[in-house]
């Protein structure tokens, strides 16, 4: 089949539309960009659709844009929507932040919860944040990318704030093995109290194992020393 395609140059940036299956910028690629660009020119115009969808080249479009110079596009008049993830994926294979703006451009709730408690817990990886507002206690990955995920504000909270009580007197609350370990107690045991744990983790000493099973044997250890009822497991 004939694919119809046209060149164009034009400084008018604002007949370009994002796509909802374009990916976050990447600040670092349009520095990169802005570098190539202004020692050898735009080598590889933009390609968008009939109707000014960008379909492969945002980030050399960024440049251009801050570079204040014209940019050259091509319309392919024979793609379609399918063909903005494909071309990503050729590129760079989307990692999970990817989908998780992708879920969010395109409306779902619970991602776009994610995202705003990514930015409000901006100082702690995505994978973190991720994890403790999953509603459920394992890897979440799979469940992002297929459109999946179940944002829980109550659970997240609760982890950050006991993990933040913890880290008061352990340095390592906050690593994600802790964090982990931590809501995975939390979900085991509803009567399990983060101040319990606290002034047994000043009676007895805490080892922080490499393995995440260990690290939750040993909040369960620590948190029942001297303790005959309600205890957890």
């Amino acid at each position: 089949m004939e694919t119809k395609m046209n060149i164009y140059t034009t400084e008018q940036y604002g007949i370009f539309k994002s796509h909802v299956h374009n990916r976050k910028i990447n600040e670092k690629n349009v520095k990169d960009m802005m570098e190539s660009i202004s020692k050898y020119g735009l080598i590889q115009p933009i390609i968008v659709s009939s109707d000014a969808y960008i379909i492969d080249g945002q980030h050399r479009l960024s440049a251009c844009i801050r570079l204040g110079l014209p940019v050259t596009y091509v319309v392919n008049y024979s793609i379609d929507s399918k063909a903005v993830t494909e071309a990503n994926n050729t590129q760079r294979k989307w990692s999970v932040d990817d989908w998780v703006n992708h879920y969010a451009k395109k409306g779902n709730v619970d991602y776009i919860s994610l995202i705003n408690k990514m930015s409000e817990y901006k100082g702690h990886t995505s994978g973190k944040v991720q994890y403790c507002f999953f509603d459920g206690n394992k890897n979440p990955n799979r469940e992002i990318k297929s459109g999946e995920y179940k944002f829980n504000e109550k659970l997240g909270e609760e982890v950050f704030s006991n993990c933040s009580k913890v880290n008061l007197i352990f340095k390592d609350a906050f690593h994600t093995r802790f964090m982990r370990a931590m809501k995975t107690v939390m979900l085991r045991n509803d009567n399990f109290d983060v101040d319990e744990l606290v002034k047994k983790m000043q009676m007895k000493k805490f080892n922080f194992f490499y393995n995440e099973k260990d690290v939750v044997d040993e909040i369960v250890e620590v948190y029942n020393f001297k303790r005959k009822n309600d205890l957890i497991e």
